[in-house]
């Protein structure tokens, strides 16, 4: 490619990027397939468009693409991690846990990449190798709001509660509108016997989904437990 032709790529990409992040995806995707077209071992545009299969739920040809991607830049750890997030997503868990840990091995920095090994290992039940990973993450980035619930959930599955209600407590406060975090946090205060605590999170919880059948049942379950 000429360098002539390698800067109207770039240039293509980044209003690409633009569209992409505004959730213009068919747009964003017209032009990923335009550049692929004029060079079809760009491993950028391979892999933004399979983002976009990603987010359409089209796993198949996103493994496909971020796949060709990583084939023309093999040491890329975005690619390795996003293919496993496509891998997770779409059931294939093992191996999505093998390209979040190819992705690590390229650079152990990623907060994000940590935060997402750790929520794959746990759903295959490797709870201690979750927390280690999601305390990584959290080292790597304190503000994190996912990675504190996703500990607080793995040390509550672990029957550690104390552990956990810290865990969802800084969750909840780096994003209190975060009702995953209410009901994890209520659930671990009840099983301390906290059930007055445990009520005031499930109330914040009914705050932000006030539809929710399943926020309700729980504070009547607490409740029940105050005698009230």
């Amino acid at each position: 490619m000429t360098d002539a032709a390698a800067a109207a790529s770039a240039t293509l990409l980044k209003q690409a990027a633009e569209l992409h992040r505004a959730g213009r995806l068919d747009d964003a995707a017209a032009i990923y397939r335009r550049v692929l077209a004029e060079n079809p071992v760009h491993a950028d545009a391979s892999h933004l468009l399979g983002l976009v299969h990603f987010r359409n739920k089209d796993f198949d040809s996103a493994i496909r693409l971020i796949g060709d991607a990583i084939a023309h830049d093999p040491d890329n750890p975005i690619y390795h991690g996003n293919l496993g997030n496509v891998l997770r997503d779409a059931g294939r868990v093992t191996d999505g846990i093998a390209q979040y840990r190819r992705a690590l091995e390229l650079h152990d920095g990623y907060a994000e990449i940590h935060n997402n090994l750790g929520h794959a290992l746990q759903a295959i039940g490797r709870l201690d190798e979750a927390i280690e990973h999601y305390r990584t993450s959290i080292a790597l980035q304190p503000g994190n709001y996912r990675a504190h619930h996703n500990l607080g959930n793995a040390l509550l599955v672990s029957g550690k509660s104390e552990e956990a209600v810290a865990a969802l407590r800084e969750s909840a406060k780096l994003n209190p509108g975060f009702a995953a975090t209410w009901e994890r946090l209520g659930t671990a205060l009840q099983r301390l016997g906290r059930a007055a605590d445990a009520e005031a999170s499930f109330r914040r919880w009914i705050a932000l989904e006030p539809d929710s059948a399943d926020a309700v049942h729980a504070l009547a379950l607490d409740l029940e437990q105050q005698n009230r």
